[in-house]
Formats: structure tokens, sequence, C-alpha cells
């Protein structure tokens, strides 16, 4: 009788434990994946800011959308042309929908890969209504873009956010400054 009793409490203890350590697991899974999409998304924002030009570069952030505009140099063609990409990628966020979305404009005429595209504000909320090209990520809870002179360097606060069952919201904070070239 008592030998069940404690293979019973026994078995128990057993499963509580086991149980946690799924519930631990499950959390860790969560922050893995969560930090694996923010890596990727991070450095694809990067890797592009680094083919830009000062001049490639604006932003523009209102409460109802955050966009980054850049239109990166493709090629440099006898002496120091730049020829620009035909096209002007925009990444941009809207807090209803946390996601980080690209989107590419219309082809740009010939005449005009030769000097950087820069979008203001109303030139960007029109592009971000175009449908996006890929989806960076669809748990961006927060973009932030930040220059004290509208320019460069810019720095960048995105706020990744999952949730994890048992753990409840899990959030990782990725701040980087992008770094466009001054020349190349």
């Amino acid at each position: 009788m008592v030998a069940s009793t404690l293979t019973v409490l026994g078995f128990f203890f057993l499963l509580s434990l086991l149980m946690r350590t799924s519930g631990v697991m499950n959390r860790v899974l969560v922050v893995s994946q969560l930090q694996q999409n923010c890596e990727m998304t991070v450095n694809r924002l990067a890797n592009f800011a680094s083919r830009c030009d000062v001049g490639g570069v604006s932003f523009s952030q209102d409460p109802a959308l955050t966009g980054l505009s850049l239109h990166p140099v493709e090629d440099i063609v006898g002496s120091n042309y730049k020829r620009y990409a035909p096209y002007t990628t925009l990444f941009c966020w809207t807090p209803a929908n946390l996601t980080l979305v690209e989107t590419r404009s219309a082809p740009l005429p010939e005449d005009q890969c030769w000097q950087p595209g820069r979008l203001d504000a109303d030139a960007i909320g029109i592009l971000s209504l175009k449908p996006p090209a890929r989806v960076l990520s669809k748990s961006v809870a927060r973009m932030e873009l930040y220059s004290p002179d509208q320019n460069c360097p810019l720095r960048m606060r995105l706020d990744f956010l999952a949730n994890a069952p048992g753990y409840g919201p899990q959030r990782v904070r990725v701040e980087r400054y992008l770094n466009v070239r001054d020349f190349l």
C-alpha cells in the first residue's frame, strides 16, 4: 500500500516536472525563432542600405505609417558615374497589422537611373499602398527611424513580438544604425 502510494506520487512528480520542462522548451523555441526572424529582417534592411549613398535614402514616420525608402547604387560606369537601380524600394510598417513589408516602385525611365531617387513623405505614403513584393516579418510590434538632420546616419529601432504559450508575449528589441556610403 505504501509502495503504491509512493509510486503514484513519484509518477505525478515526474509528470509535473516533464510538463514544466516542456513549457520552458516551448518558450525557448518561441524566443529563438523570434530572434532568428529579427536577425534576418534587420540584416536584409542593413545590407540594402549599405548599397545606397546618402542621396538615395529618405524616410517618413507618422502614427499611421513608418517608411524607409532606399534607392541603391547598381553600378559605377566610366569615371565615377553612378547607375542606380531601376526602381526605388520601400520598407514600410503600419501599427495596424504589425507587418514589415518590402514594396518596389514602378520601373524608372532610363534617364532617371543616373541620379538617386529620394521620396518625400507623400510619395512614401502613396507607394505604401501598392501590393508588397515581399513580407519581411509578421511580428514587428514597433518600428522607429530617427536622424538628427532627417538624413544619414539613420538609427532604426525595431521591436519584435511573439506569444509563448503559458509565458505570454515575448519581445526582442533591436537598435541599429544603417550605414550608407558617402561615395563608392
